[in-house]
């Protein structure tokens, strides 16, 4: 990731634009229960252990957030190359692994993530009565983020 399509670069672009950048978190940080999800991943996302009390399986320092892709860009392929970059540039540091937090009813990000390599090691319920799915994508040679087919909704090769 050089020439400037690293991650400074992204939040470096975020801030010289800091109305577009307060306008678009405002509905995000004036609800309540916004706030108290965010904060609540950020707890266990900070904490080693599932769901931040330690008592799952040890997981990875380096954490992806989100992949989100814009409605009339779905489908093309974007996620798919966003992650294969995001993994490309974790090895270029020296990162082996990291973990990816996913609602468990979010069911075609669940297929993404199975698609891409990543495995489910835990469950984890951050919000009130919601699941939700801790992957870790490990990035060893032979376990890189791979292409497959879905055979039928649901079943990943």
């Amino acid at each position: 990731m050089t020439g400037g399509s690293g991650m400074g670069s992204i939040y470096k672009r975020l801030l010289r634009h800091p109305l577009r950048l307060a306008a678009a978190l405002a509905p995000a940080l004036l609800s309540p229960a916004r706030v108290k999800g965010i904060v609540e991943v950020l707890f266990a996302s900070g904490h080693g252990g599932a769901g931040g009390n330690g008592d799952g399986p040890p997981l990875p320092r380096h954490e992806l957030f989100s992949i989100v892709v814009a409605s009339d860009q779905r489908r093309r392929g974007v996620a798919e190359r966003l992650y294969r970059r995001l993994c490309a540039g974790f090895r270029d540091r020296g990162v082996t692994s990291f973990r990816i937090l996913v609602g468990k009813q979010l069911d075609a990000a669940n297929r993404f993530y199975h698609r891409m390599g990543a495995r489910p090691v835990t469950e984890v319920q951050l919000h009130e009565g919601a699941v939700s799915t801790i992957y870790v994508q490990d990035l060893n040679d032979e376990s890189r983020p791979r292409s497959a087919s879905i055979r039928s909704a649901g079943e990943v090769n």
